[in-house]
């Protein structure tokens, strides 16, 4: 077997622990594609209506060329598609109990220093490992998510770059966009939103995603909200490395630059998520 066809096999294999078959790891892959492509839609579609709607007051006067907005767009993209290909690694029908800090530790050292003939762990053990694993990589793909997605959003905004370096602007925005990241990756697991869920009354995917737009917006609008004052505490007794010497009106824009683009990473990942329910 190939190094591709067994990690297919690994990541295409079905949910509720079935038989994997080749028909069964086509019919998923599509779904994941699928589920992909569209996530990619709505967030284009999202973010060039908060460019357009919301952000084209505050943009820079000096027009950032084609090669720049090409590399935001694609990195805001990029930082998306890694937090649903991680949201589609966790997802599971059922809610699975991840291995403690202590057991993995112990699972560690017995497979490193404990030379048997049958290394190989119980699947209880297995599983468990898989999900701590998988765990903490949603914690970091969130975190990064967040970091490069806000600076993507609000790079282009003059109210930065007329005020500080872009270095004092890229570490700013990513650290803001990292404290909302990580957070909302804890959220999300101590929630269990990785559990799908299967309505007892099947509704066509148009319509079921339709009816779930108002929840995810409003879902968006609380955690931007409550991440954004979060975000502002922490930096607020962070020493300040980028000096106050702007004016005041600056300090607002910066403020509902920073909010608006909070909502609309906010905004993707809850699309994403409820996405990913409609299509599995």
């Amino acid at each position: 077997m190939s190094l591709s066809t067994a990690v297919q096999n690994s990541l295409f294999k079905p949910k509720n622990g079935g038989v994997t078959t080749s028909t069964t790891t086509t019919v998923i892959k599509h779904r994941f594609i699928s589920f992909l492509i569209w996530q990619s839609i709505l967030s284009t579609v999202s973010l060039l209506l908060v460019k357009t709607l919301l952000l084209y007051p505050f943009r820079s006067k000096n027009s950032p060329s084609i090669l720049h907005s090409l590399f935001s767009f694609l990195a805001f993209h990029v930082s998306l598609l890694l937090f649903s290909t991680s949201l589609f690694i966790i997802s599971s029908p059922h809610r699975q109990k991840p291995g403690s800090p202590l057991d993995l530790l112990l699972t560690s050292v017995r497979l490193i220093f404990v030379h048997t003939d049958n290394p190989s762990l119980s699947p209880e053990a297995r599983q468990a490992v898989k999900f701590s694993l998988s765990f903490a990589l949603f914690l970091v793909v969130s975190a990064l998510s967040g970091f490069v997605a806000l600076i993507s959003i609000c790079w282009s905004s003059g109210a930065f770059h007329q005020t500080m370096p872009w270095r004092v602007v890229v570490a700013m925005l990513g650290f803001r966009g990292f404290l909302i990241g990580l957070p909302y990756g804890v959220y999300y697991l101590y929630k269990q939103r990785w559990v799908l869920q299967f309505p007892i009354v099947q509704r066509p995917l148009f319509f079921s995603f339709k009816m779930g737009l108002p929840s995810a917006f409003g879902q968006a609008l609380k955690l931007s909200t409550a991440a954004y004052f979060f975000s502002s505490v922490v930096l607020f007794f962070l020493p300040d490395e980028y000096g106050s010497n702007f004016s005041i009106g600056k300090y607002i824009a910066q403020q509902i630059i920073f909010y608006i683009g909070t909502f609309l990473v906010f905004l993707c990942w809850e699309l994403s998520h409820h996405l990913h329910q409609v299509n599995y």
